[in-house]
């Protein structure tokens, strides 16, 4: 009746949040991708001018170093998103990792809750258990999976994927 109908009016009207994580391996010149002044007024960083349009919709988090990490800095890879700390001892264990805790809170308004994207099979994503999540990166395999209507075959698959790691 009704109030489904303002539920589904409400529920389309509303945009769905967001949130994107790059990981750098190489690093950044911080002088160049930090604000050396914070607050809603903050200067512009060279990396980021070309989006001084958009300032007003995003944020710039600095401030998030990786303890344990001196002298194995790719080893910040595996802990880039869960900050666990000691990520190049060999008793690291990981733990699950802020874009899987989002996608659990705010991904289920998105089409895609989320979208693990590497250049490579090394990932940056991490199961409540600390495993890997395998990254796409395979841009054909991304194009399809953005703009291709999926085939029976995948259609099922995927539903027994979402039942097997429910």
């Amino acid at each position: 009746g009704a109030m489904s109908s303002t539920f589904a009016l409400t529920q389309s009207t509303t945009k769905p949040k967001r949130i994107l994580f790059i990981c750098n391996s190489l690093g950044f010149i911080d002088k160049q991708f930090y604000p050396t002044k914070g607050g809603q007024n903050y200067s512009m960083p060279y990396y980021f001018e070309k989006f001084e349009k958009l300032r007003h919709k995003f944020t710039i988090f600095s401030g998030l170093e990786h303890p344990g990490l001196m002298g194995t800095l790719h080893a910040s890879e595996m802990c880039f998103l869960t900050s666990e700390p000691n990520a190049a001892s060999p008793s690291f264990k990981n733990t699950i990792s802020i874009d899987q805790v989002l996608k659990e809170q705010i991904g289920r308004s998105s089409r895609y809750p989320s979208l693990n994207l590497s250049l490579d099979e090394e990932g940056i994503s991490y199961t409540e258990s600390g495993v890997m999540i395998p990254p796409m990166y395979d841009d054909q395999q991304l194009y399809r999976t953005l703009f291709m209507e999926k085939t029976a075959q995948e259609k099922l698959q995927a539903r027994q994927r979402l039942i097997m790691n429910k």
